[in-house]
């Protein structure tokens, strides 16, 4: 039950992730907040926290998976 669990919440992290770089690279197309924030700045900003969650979240669906074989 517990290896489901942390399978579940690895696709979650993968799911937040994902949706953060998709945010990021329309905000980079659309070109920024008005000259606000510039795109690059803002990649640059989200880039980090949507790896690690990316990262996180394999290991974790990754280990969900294997340890239910």
């Amino acid at each position: 039950m517990k290896t489901k669990r942390l399978a579940m919440a690895g696709n979650l992290l993968i799911g937040i992730g994902l949706v953060q770089a998709g945010g990021a690279v329309y905000f980079c197309v659309r070109g920024g907040m008005e000259g606000m924030l510039s795109p690059v700045a803002a990649v640059a900003a989200i880039w980090p926290v949507a790896a690690l969650l990316l990262f996180l979240g394999v290991r974790m669906s990754g280990y969900g998976s294997s340890a239910d074989c």
